[in-house]
């Protein structure tokens, strides 16, 4: 057989485009979580047997919600009600002014977990009342039972001294007594960073 026509025939079984860029997401998914989650140093999830179940669900995705819905199954076997798939938010046509600081938000995720997040952003950092701002979120969090505080930045920008600040002298609206925080996890490499 040719060189020519071995080609040709592999790229006629080759997968659409979509599903390969389908089954990368759900590898970069997998990873992030198998080197970074808490749960992976805690718990005896086979997370392995897990991205195999997932595997068939995403090669069989026809839409673009049938894929979010594997990656949520996923997800789901973690059994963390604060790593899920997100809907995207619609984008404003027009993006806010530079000067308006953005928000500290509280969401419920059930009737016993809420997610308190800071972005990470001058912004807010610059804001007058953001220790104010951060007490009252905390305050409103303390009738669930589980709070989560989300600090991430898609720049992996760490949050300022403000912000930190903040925290420290309004942790205690929800921390009655010390806390063994989670394992800290991250991730690392050595020659090509992992996309």
């Amino acid at each position: 057989m040719s060189v020519l026509a071995a080609a040709g025939l592999l790229l006629a079984l080759a997968p659409a485009d979509s599903q390969v860029t389908r089954l990368a997401g759900l590898a970069r998914v997998w990873g992030q979580i198998k080197y970074v989650h808490p749960a992976m140093a805690t718990s005896r999830i086979d997370w392995d047997a897990a991205l195999i179940r997932a595997v068939t669900a995403v090669e069989n995705a026809a839409t673009v919600e049938d894929y979010r819905r594997a990656i949520s199954g996923l997800l789901a076997e973690l059994h963390d009600p604060v790593t899920r798939v997100i809907e995207k938010e619609p984008t404003d046509p027009t993006p806010p002014a530079a000067s308006t600081p953005l928000e500290v938000r509280l969401e419920a995720i059930d009737a016993q977990t809420a997610v308190v997040t800071i972005p990470n952003d001058p912004a807010l950092e610059s804001a007058p009342n953001l220790q104010l701002e951060i007490c009252g979120r905390f305050i409103a969090a303390t009738r669930f039972e589980r709070v989560v505080l989300d600090l991430r930045s898609p720049t992996g920008r760490r949050p300022g001294w403000s912000v930190q600040n903040a925290i420290v002298k309004s942790a205690s609206r929800v921390l009655s007594h010390d806390v063994t925080l989670a394992p800290a996890r991250f991730l690392t490499h050595g020659f090509y960073m992992m996309r």
